[in-house]
């Protein structure tokens, strides 16, 4: 991997396949209350919010991709995710389907797969396959899979999830482990994104995964290039969306944190894709 980070907005010509769409229906979704103290979120969002730039700026400055630590990285960014989704981020597109670009593209997209628990895992699949692709040989197992199912379904049908192998459709296994070397209270420790207290936060998003046997359970994305450019989409969109919340203000490292996630898979697209 070569070459200087390239900062460019890639939302817009990303997206752009989307916005022609068959359904024009909304998705009805319950609103969620905030399941987080705010002392954990200050703690998580702070310990992002340093690790993802740094990552960045190494990777922009010409480390081997090869020796980076990307498991870090895309459990730092599904946890970027989890705090977006907690502050409202599929309550807030919903609110502004059909007057909104983005958020329309997103809810339809959203209702066609079953539900925002799916379109987001589908979403953030380019942040787990980044670590798959550098850091395990393209090897689910070494993305720490927890092997236990939970929901939403994955239904293989929608934009995103017709496009995956044949192994995938089912139901979808809770996040990977940022590491198998702690545990329970001191996972929470290392990585406070993972568990609250043992309690796995609902809102970062599961992980679809092929279900062929053990050990043979190798990414099988036949166009990894196109969920890489919609988790750079959903990411765009998301920082857009949640600075306006409010969220960048109450937390100021989200947005460094959100922001270098972003700029990471778009680099991968820009030099790979």
């Amino acid at each position: 991997m070569k070459g200087r980070m390239n900062r460019r907005v890639f939302a817009g010509s990303l997206i752009g396949a989307g916005a022609a769409l068959a359904t024009g229906s909304k998705l009805i979704t319950p609103a969620r209350a905030q399941f987080s103290p705010d002392w954990w979120l200050a703690t998580m969002t702070g310990w992002a919010g340093q690790f993802l730039p740094q990552f960045r700026d190494n990777l922009n400055n010409g480390a081997n991709p090869y020796f980076m630590d990307w498991h870090s990285f895309s459990s730092a960014a599904l946890a970027i995710r989890g705090v977006e989704r907690e502050f409202g981020l599929d309550q807030i597109l919903e609110s502004q389907y059909g007057i909104d670009g983005d958020a329309t593209w997103a809810t339809d997209w959203a209702y066609q797969e079953g539900g925002w628990d799916q379109f987001n895992a589908l979403t953030s699949l380019g942040y787990s396959y980044l670590s798959a692709k550098f850091q395990f040989g393209e090897s689910w197992d070494g993305l720490m899979r927890t092997n236990q199912q939970t929901s939403p379904y994955i239904n293989g049908t929608g934009p995103m999830s017709s496009l995956l192998g044949d192994g995938f459709p089912g139901w979808v296994e809770t996040p990977p482990k940022p590491a198998w070397s702690c545990y329970d209270a001191d996972m929470m420790n290392v990585y406070p994104w993972y568990r609250l207290d043992g309690i796995e936060n609902p809102y970062v998003p599961t992980l679809p995964t092929d279900k062929r046997p053990n050990p043979i359970a190798m990414i099988n994305i036949p166009n990894p290039c196109q969920f890489l450019k919609w988790t750079v989409a959903l990411s765009s969109i998301a920082i857009r969306v949640m600075k306006a919340s409010g969220l960048a203000a109450k937390y100021p490292l989200y947005a460094n944190g959100a922001e270098a996630a972003r700029d990471v898979a778009a680099f991968v697209v820009f030099v790979l894709c």
